[in-house]
């Protein structure tokens, strides 16, 4: 049985009153070589469809959320990357996870479903290296993105806005899902989700409204979301989790 897993990238942080403007582009120093290409940090994921003999098509496109270029496998700086697979050993998902993730990777270019964090890595049985994943956050629907990336979490009463790849942060009062165009179930469970320890990654545009008072108050007008994949204790953990491409499309 072949395992597969999908990685999706984020975009937007949005808020509905006021003017809305995209975050500051700042980037994370850290993660980026001398010449500026990112070989780790968080990555949109998108299963490739091609087909083709061989491992030079059928893996997957990795790209940079929020934009910039990353350090590729043969050493080239590119704006998305080709992997031949995922190495998902560090997160122990269940065969149903992961199933899951392989039928969310097919998705337009617009509109990715899944987010990884880890990094691009040369393979001894792949040419075009592997991606080796830390994390993987997943959206209930494919939405095209527009905007910014970024995790939410909790600081007491307010919100935390972090923009992925990037040192840059804020503090909001609240997500704002008015017009989002996501169900209400969905924009329940992003506030619910913000406040619990793993938070959100949220995709939109911040802006300002205003508070009883008339005072200005930060927010994030949300278009879309991702909530991180976890395991259940009780699930058991797959046995290898070097996955090679999908067979077939899901």
């Amino acid at each position: 049985m072949n395992r597969n897993s999908v990685m999706m990238g984020f975009s937007a942080l949005a808020v509905a009153a006021g003017c809305a403007s995209e975050m500051p582009p700042a980037m994370d120093d850290e993660s980026l070589d001398d010449d500026g290409a990112r070989g780790s940090g968080y990555f949109l994921l998108r299963h490739d469809t091609r087909t083709c003999d061989g491992t030079s098509c059928g893996g997957y496109w990795v790209s940079p959320v929020n934009g910039g270029t990353a350090r590729c496998a043969d050493g080239t700086a590119r704006g998305r990357c080709y992997v031949a697979a995922m190495d998902l050993d560090a997160l122990g998902l269940s065969d149903e996870a992961q199933a899951a993730l392989a039928r969310d990777a097919v998705t337009p270019d617009d509109a990715p479903r899944i987010i990884v964090r880890g990094s691009i890595a040369p393979a001894a049985t792949h040419a075009d290296g592997v991606f080796v994943a830390r994390e993987v956050w997943r959206a209930s629907t494919p939405v095209a993105l527009h905007g910014a990336v970024v995790h939410v979490t909790a600081a007491g009463e307010s919100l935390t806005l972090s923009r992925l790849n990037s040192p840059v942060s804020e503090r909001i009062t609240d997500l704002d899902t008015t017009d989002s165009g996501l169900s209400p179930e969905v924009c329940a469970e992003a506030r619910r989700a913000s406040r619990a320890p793993q938070g959100i990654l949220a995709v939109g545009l911040r802006a300002f409204g205003s508070d009883a008072q008339g005072a200005a108050t930060p927010t994030f007008h949300t278009t879309q979301v991702f909530h991180r994949v976890m395991d259940d204790d009780d699930v058991v953990p797959v046995r290898s989790a070097m996955l090679p491409p999908p067979l077939a499309t899901p």
